[in-house]
């Protein structure tokens, strides 16, 4: 006992401790002391072991119940100078394609969602989509576009967000000046060095494009129609235009009507009627005449300063680009506050529009615009024309990174398509959305 002696004060603590010890529990002290020091040091080691695995035991329990954190900082897209969309950070759901094929890793507990994509970066002379329904019900669009550079045919679809990318037909057509696939997209016609082509659109993927003998030469322009498989097209001929029609399932050829003009864009109207817009300039009234291709009977429609777009009897002029409404029924204009090109709007539904407003605009560049000497960077208006309201919802430009200037707009099944005019290279907005309630 005299190594536990000397602690400070110098007195034993140990005996100091048992003068405080009821009688009987010294006996019982004192009478375990007899099984001798070797089993004594036996238990406190036998004790520690016990103190150590339960210990470890405790800790093990703590670790796989303990609160889980998460890092909510973790997203390097997370920008919060973004504007919102629906509630959303745009930048965290663009998604560029890469020209040839979309490879994005699709999360099976975080799907991709892109409202923005860029589908090819090369121009393309086509493009149109088609929904279908899935052995389960599910409804998919699919995308179809045609590559300038050699007529091949892409196609993709929104099926659970992955947008894989296949060439359909595959093909190595050069000087093609345009494109067009019909309603079905069951065929796609080519225009080249003035002749009409068409050829079938493979169902499976990386298929040899087959053409047809020449449906017709010294052909200017093709235009194909919302309401039938049927293809306009036009000849430039004594002076004007000489209008055909080509219908794939008798595979004849009728000429509709002469026009005394050369340089007119064509919009196929409804079953029977075809639009014809001369050429736009701000300094310029625009004529837009409408064609019977019943009767072969063409008539004044309507007249605008600038440009015009012309959905039954509604209509969207733009003067000195600053955007009307126009009710071609009973002559009412109504200026929506907006200065854009007409040219680049769209009717989505009944008095419903959608259109690409440039972020910054001087008159200086109207003009130019339509030369095609100056563009815009562009944002997404939806306008209601029964209200007369406006929401811009999508600032493409700011979200992509580049300046887009929407052109050639297409929509259908509550999808966007449309083109930069800097590149022609085409993009997919999914406005599902905005346009929810349509």
């Amino acid at each position: 006992m005299q190594d536990n002696q000397n602690l400070n004060s110098g007195q034993n603590p140990i005996s100091n401790v048992n003068n405080n010890i009821t009688p009987g529990i010294q006996l019982d002290n004192m009478s375990a002391s007899h099984s001798g020091p070797n089993d004594n040091r036996s238990k406190v080691i036998i004790f520690i072991v016990l103190l150590v695995i339960v210990t470890l035991m405790s800790a093990g329990l703590y670790y796989y119940t303990r609160p889980k954190v998460t890092d909510t900082n973790v997203n390097p897209n997370n920008n919060t100078n973004l504007p919102n969309i629906n509630g959303t950070n745009q930048n965290e759901y663009y998604t560029e394609g890469n020209g040839e094929t979309d490879n994005t890793t699709i999360s099976p507990d975080e799907p991709e969602y892109s409202p923005l994509r860029q589908l090819w970066k090369d121009p393309v002379l086509a493009f149109a989509s088609r929904q279908s329904t899935e052995s389960n019900g599910v409804k998919v669009n699919n995308f179809y576009f045609a590559d300038k550079s050699n007529g091949s045919i892409y196609m993709t679809n929104d099926f659970e967000n992955k947008y894989e990318l296949k060439r359909m037909g595959a093909a190595s057509l050069s000087d093609i000046s345009a494109a067009i696939f019909d309603k079905d997209i069951t065929n796609v016609y080519y225009l080249k060095d003035g002749a009409i082509y068409t050829a079938k659109v493979p169902s499976v993927t990386d298929t040899e494009l087959t053409l047809s003998e020449a449906i017709d030469i010294k052909v200017n322009a093709i235009y194909g129609s919302p309401y039938d498989n049927n293809i306009i097209y036009t000849k430039k001929e004594n002076g004007g235009l000489n209008i055909f029609k080509y219908d794939p399932i008798k595979k004849s050829v009728s000429r509709l009507a002469f026009v005394p003009l050369s340089n007119l864009t064509l919009k196929v109207a409804s079953k029977n009627t075809v639009h014809l817009y001369t050429a736009a300039t701000d300094k310029s009234s625009q004529d837009v005449m409408m064609l019977n291709m019943d009767s072969g009977m063409l008539q004044s429609y309507m007249k605008a300063e600038g440009g015009a777009v012309v959905s039954g009897d509604e209509s969207l002029i733009s003067k000195n680009s600053e955007l009307f409404y126009k009710n071609l029924k009973d002559g009412q204009i109504k200026s929506l506050e907006l200065y854009t090109f007409a040219e680049k709007c769209i009717f989505v539904a009944i008095k419903k529009v959608i259109c690409a407003v440039p972020n910054q605009f001087s008159s200086s560049q109207i003009d130019e615009w339509y030369m095609g000497n100056s563009t815009f960077a562009d944002s997404l208006y939806y306008i209601d024309l029964s209200t007369g309201s406006t929401n811009n919802f999508f600032d493409q430009s700011l979200v992509s990174g580049q300046s887009i200037d929407s052109v050639s707009l297409y929509y259908k099944d509550k999808a966007l398509m449309f083109q930069n005019k800097n590149d022609k290279s085409l993009w997919l907005m999914d406005v599902s959305g905005t346009l929810n309630n349509i």
